[in-house]
């Protein structure tokens, strides 16, 4: 008779568990099912948290500002399609350190995140739901995966443009493109094949209804970035996050505005707006930056923040 001793029960519930929470879970094909939730749990010890939607997540490293002496310790709190609701910039803000002499928080613009179809469903939204069905402590569920797929600590600079050259989860959604998933919160994108057209595609689908950046949302931004200014002591940037010069001009004609013009509106009283214009093919598909094009962005802004702290 076969002796199943208590230890490989144990093993055996554990993966089977594991297996089933990850086949369950709907974003496990183009990211680790806990890297969202992960983002949520974060505390209170980063000196410099950059925020916005996909756009910054993939657009914005924070391995730069780290390595520039901006920041001892930067985090990516970046989500798919995110709204800059006042939660949301709340929570971010949250990850700073309340003892850390100098408070960043960069702040992505994009169009998207002053519409109401951003406020009422993004990844954000979608990871605070899913965290509250979660009975396991995310801390066990990243140990898990990160056994189960091989993660080894993560080493930004090892990043070279190939998954299997670099020591982060990748995941591969075509065949010539793969995204690879840092325990910051960036995650970096490398497309073979740029297709820029898409992104003229994308912007005529999400606002082809005129004015649909809509004035409260943008006021409501601006009086929580007030106040996490006033309130907490913090140093509020702002970036407009550009892509391809076709697509994001047709965003601001269909919008209406611009995007200094939109940061200019959420602007607290001594924040600052930097300006950063990335070359068309660096966009793999007229909205996202490949990581290339992440870097150069990251490490420029690195620069004028070295800039602004000793002028």
């Amino acid at each position: 008779m076969f002796d199943w001793s208590f230890g490989t029960l144990a093993i055996l519930l554990l993966v089977t568990f594991s297996f089933a929470w990850l086949r369950d879970d709907p974003q496990f094909a183009t990211s680790p099912p806990w890297y969202w939730e992960m983002k949520l749990a974060w505390g209170t010890d980063a000196d410099l948290v950059i925020v916005g939607d996909s756009r910054v997540y993939r657009g914005l490293n924070p391995k730069k500002f780290e390595d520039n002496g901006v920041a001892s310790h930067a985090v990516n709190f970046g989500f798919s399609s995110a709204s800059l609701s006042s939660e949301f910039l709340f929570d971010a803000a949250s990850k700073l350190n309340p003892n850390s002499r100098k408070k960043y928080l960069v702040v992505g613009v994009t169009h998207w995140a002053f519409t109401p179809q951003a406020r009422k469903s993004n990844g954000y939204i979608d990871a605070q739901i899913n965290k509250s069905k979660r009975r396991t402590p995310i801390s066990w569920i990243i140990a898990l995966d990160s056994t189960l797929t091989n993660l080894k600590p993560v080493q930004i600079d090892a990043i070279i443009g190939m998954a299997n050259q670099s020591n982060a989860v990748s995941r591969a959604s075509e065949s010539d493109y793969i995204q690879s998933f840092f325990m910051n919160g960036y995650v970096s994108s490398n497309y073979v094949h740029p297709n820029s057209g898409l992104g003229v595609k994308v912007a005529q689908r999400n606002f082809e209804n005129a004015n649909i950046v809509k004035q409260s949302l943008i006021d409501e931004a601006r009086g929580a970035l007030q106040t996490i200014q006033d309130r907490y002591g913090v140093q509020v940037i702002l970036v407009p996050m550009r892509s391809q010069i076709e697509t994001d001009s047709l965003t601001e004609e269909l919008c209406n505005f611009s995007f200094m013009e939109l940061c200019k509106q959420i602007c607290p009283s001594r924040g600052k707006i930097f300006e950063f214009r990335p070359e068309a093919n660096d966009s793999y598909d007229g909205v996202h930056l490949n990581w290339m094009a992440a870097d150069q962005l990251s490490e420029s802004l690195a620069q004028q923040l070295i800039e602004l702290l000793h002028p």
